[in-house]
């Protein structure tokens, strides 16, 4: 038979048959020299990072290509929720996620080696961490039309805030919480939150973080209302507890503000706890930390 042809016959049809077969053609085979420098050229173009895992059963280095810009799987949804949620402790956020600890650590880790994310410098009592967006990640959320959600007082006073409200909510139907209140309004100050007893007593509970020296004169002020009745102070450890108590010293040596009411300061670690009785705190009218403890 002349080059390229061929006879067929198989089951289906039965009467042989020929045909051409088409001429084919194959590319050179590359030199392994030229194999080489295209695999370091793509090598020096690739962002390379080292993370150590850490556990139980101690593993080696290993190192993994990090794309300039993409994320998937874990840490896309850890960072879509860190983006929406900021002020969620990392328990809540693997509950919402569905995710173990280890998951979110890891999905956190390639966030933080990708400088998306940064963890808060406050913790609440020591225990409970934060993270945020940084720059770098809030421009990636925006460029994907994802929301960075932002709290005017900041994360950590978001989520005092709202843990307190929660367990004085839980006390009884009776007590009532107003935000958005109109005492000490004529003085422009808006406190965190009023507490308002069943007989008419009024509690201003404010949540102090960062700004001491700044709290410390609303928190004089209010105390001197004749319409309220006491003011807690809430603050996330007991150091801003201890310097938080400073400046309320300080400050009132050098007020002329009379008739002030008792002030007392509560840190996370003992408010939040599971067994701290605010129902008793709120009623306890003797109850005094400030000045002399």
């Amino acid at each position: 038979m002349e080059p390229r042809r061929a006879l067929v016959h198989y089951t289906l049809y039965p009467t042989p048959f020929e045909v051409e077969i088409p001429e084919l053609s194959f590319p050179a085979k590359p030199e392994d020299g030229q194999l080489r420098q295209e695999a370091e050229d793509v090598l020096s173009t690739t962002q390379w990072s080292e993370h150590e895992q850490r556990g139980k059963k101690a593993a080696a280095a290993t190192a993994r290509i990090l794309a300039p810009d993409d994320l998937a799987g874990d840490a896309l949804q850890v960072m879509i929720r860190i983006c929406e949620a900021p002020a969620e402790p990392i328990d809540q956020r693997c509950q919402v996620l569905k995710m173990e600890r280890a998951r979110e650590f890891r999905a956190r880790a390639e966030l933080d080696d990708r400088g998306l994310i940064r963890q808060l410098e406050q913790t609440i009592a020591g225990r409970i961490k934060f993270f945020q967006p940084t720059d770098k990640g809030i421009a990636w959320a925006q460029k994907r039309n994802i929301r960075v959600k932002k709290f005017k007082s900041g994360i950590i006073h978001e989520y005092l805030l709202c843990q307190v409200e929660k367990r004085i909510g839980l006390i009884g139907p009776k007590w009532r919480l107003q935000r958005s209140s109109t005492i000490a309004r004529d003085q422009s100050l808006q406190p965190d939150l009023l507490v308002m007893y069943p007989d008419g007593e009024r509690i201003i509970v404010e949540v102090c973080c960062s700004n001491l020296k700044y709290d410390a004169q609303n928190i004089l002020i209010e105390a001197a209302l004749p319409e309220v009745d006491r003011v807690l102070a809430v603050t996330p450890d007991k150091k801003t507890k201890r310097s938080l108590g400073d400046a309320l010293r300080k400050t009132s040596e050098d007020s002329s503000q009379d008739g002030q009411k008792p002030i007392a300061i509560l840190d996370a670690s003992q408010c939040l706890a599971d067994k701290f009785d605010w129902a008793e705190v709120l009623v306890n009218h003797s109850q005094r930390l400030f000045p002399e403890s």
